[in-house]
Formats: structure tokens, sequence, C-alpha cells
């Protein structure tokens, strides 16, 4: 048996056991590649019989401004592992709860802070400084957004025109590549339970 067919072999051993481990993000990826992942938030909570009984000006602001419901928190402790395999540079989030609470676990274990973007009116300027913010990220980038937003930044950084995401749709999970051709792919995924999961 010859040397370079031995050699052969080693290779593609040690490739097939490099994929499995999860080092090759995947074989349609460049090393020189980047990648902007965009989620929707994890489920937000809704006011509780517990909750009425405090005074409207608390009520009110639970409305703007929820956190995650207990699907909400099982749900944003899935996005570590549903992301394992991609190296991560930049965590962005809009100013909401419900978006920072998403990212606070993956934050934790890549140990990355989350930079904070507000969703203020007008809509056009948030998705153009998400945009920009995003591609001029060096490495990888994480985006936490809101089913109002999420379809218009897909377009925005170059990937096609999506379905709306209903308000009651959670776990979305976009992948953008941008390539050195300057082409843009798109690969839509989903993290954490599916819907009938739970039932």
């Amino acid at each position: 048996m010859g040397r370079a067919f031995i050699m052969s072999i080693f290779r593609k051993i040690i490739f097939i056991a490099m994929l499995a481990g999860g080092l090759l993000p995947s074989l349609a990826c460049h090393a020189t590649d980047k990648l902007i992942i965009l989620v929707r938030h994890a489920e937000k909570s809704e006011p509780t019989p517990a909750d009425t009984r405090a005074n409207e000006a608390q009520i009110q602001a639970l409305r703007r401004d929820p956190p995650l419901s207990a699907a909400g928190y099982a749900r944003a402790q899935a996005l570590p592992g549903a992301l394992a395999r991609y190296p991560l540079s930049r965590l962005i989030a809009t100013q909401y709860l419900r978006t920072r609470e998403t990212l606070a676990p993956i934050a934790a274990e890549r140990q990355l802070g989350v930079e904070i973007i507000a969703a203020n009116a007008p809509i056009a300027e948030h998705i153009a400084q998400l945009a920009q913010a995003a591609k001029a990220a060096e490495g990888n980038v994480l985006i936490a957004g809101h089913s109002n937003t999420l379809p218009l930044l897909v377009q925005a950084l170059g990937g096609p025109r999506i379905a709306p995401i209903a308000e009651t749709d959670y776990g979305q999970l976009f992948i953008l590549t941008l390539g050195e051709d300057q082409k843009v792919k798109l690969i839509s995924g989903h993290y954490g339970a599916q819907a009938n999961d739970a039932n």
C-alpha cells in the first residue's frame, strides 16, 4: 500500500472528525466569509392577575417592556446550543428587555457584552444603523430583533424578501453569509422548541 494512498486516507479521517466535532461550520462556508445571524427575541410575558393588582403605571410599564416568559427563558437557554459551531465577536440587541434577555445566556457563555442599538422611530433609521454596525464588525455578529424589524434587516443586508413574522411566532433564526464576492446567502432556521413541542 503506497504512502500517498495512506496519507489520503489519513486526511479524510481528520476532515470527518473535524466536521463531526463542529469545528467546521459548514461545507458551504469559506474561512473568509462573514456571518450575520439574526434571531427574533424569545416569548415575552403578559400581565398576570397578580400584576393587575399593581397600579396602572406599573401595568403599563410591564406592557411596554415585558421580560421573557418561562417559555421565553427556556428558548433563550437553547440559543447557545443552536449556535455552538459558530464563533461570534459581537452581540447586538435593542433597548427592550426581551431582546437583551434572549441574548443573556449566550453572552454569558461566550463572555461577550451586549451592545444596545435602540429601536427608535423612524424604523428605517434603526434598520440602517443595525445593518451598518453588522457590516462594520470584525467577525461574526448575532442580532436579536423584533418581528417587524427582522424581515427589513434581512433585505438591508442584501438578503431576499422574507415572509412577515407573526406576533405569536417565535424562534426564527436567519444566517446571512457575506462572501468576498459580495454575494449574500441566506439560511433560515429555528432555535428552541417548536410550537407543537410544547403541547
